[in-house]
């Protein structure tokens, strides 16, 4: 991965921001990160359907983390420009305020990180995917992965325990062999069979890189033969 091309400083969004294009960046920015962390095992990765990322031999599912509230104000922002009163309400009445980044919403709570519930949320997440896991064993079988994505930055409470909640949620007998988790500041893994715990620090320079390049990607801007995929 180049994270540093002259493409990639100069980018400025060119199309308006819709779900489809949200979804696809969030997926290609967890591409990115997983190519950057873990050159070996992701070289021939790419984004696919089902799963989300695949190699010869791995599948990979990527999740949100998303407050159900806040899920339903991102898809009023698919349409903002039609919706703006509506979204600007609802925004107002949960006490929530939009940023950009690479041109995809990210939504903040004017009175803090929401830690008091976080934990349900990685639970609901990792659940909506084990539901749908069986879909891919005939294909990896045992070689299944997830990632979960949290869009902006995490207060260390988060960050010193998300590890084991994902590991006490998803038992020793997970299917998923491993869950990463990839926030703005960290990422971090956890091997369900052995319970082994892996972290490192996102710098901020690497977070805006592996976000824009999903965002280029998801516009067509790029493709994986681009000087920043290799």
């Amino acid at each position: 991965m180049k994270l540093q091309t002259k493409r990639i400083e100069e980018y400025k969004p060119t199309k308006p921001t819709n779900s489809h294009c949200i979804s696809a960046s969030q997926e290609y920015r967890v591409l990115a990160t997983l190519k950057t962390f873990f050159p070996r095992k992701f070289k021939l990765a790419y984004k696919s359907e089902r799963p989300d990322i695949k190699t010869d031999s791995l599948g990979v599912e990527v999740t949100l983390i998303c407050n159900p509230k806040e899920k339903e104000i991102e898809s009023i922002f698919g349409n903002a420009k039609k919706r703006a009163e509506k979204l600007k309400e609802k925004t107002r009445k949960e006490g929530l305020y939009i940023i950009e980044e690479a041109g995809i919403p990210i939504l903040r709570k004017g009175g803090g990180f929401d830690s008091e519930n976080y934990k349900k949320y990685v639970e609901k997440a990792i659940q909506l995917k084990l539901q749908k896991s069986n879909e891919y064993v005939d294909e990896f079988g045992s070689n299944l992965e997830l990632v979960i994505l949290q869009e902006d930055l995490i207060p260390s409470e988060v960050e010193k325990n998300v590890a084991k909640w994902m590991l006490e949620i998803a038992g020793k007998n997970c299917i998923f062999k491993k869950i990463y988790y990839i926030c703005s500041n960290y990422i971090i893994r956890a091997d369900t069979a052995n319970e082994h715990i892996w972290k490192r620090k996102i710098t901020a320079e690497q977070n805006m890189a592996f976000k824009i390049i999903g965002r280029m990607t998801a516009e067509g801007n790029l493709d994986m033969d681009s000087p920043e995929w290799n």
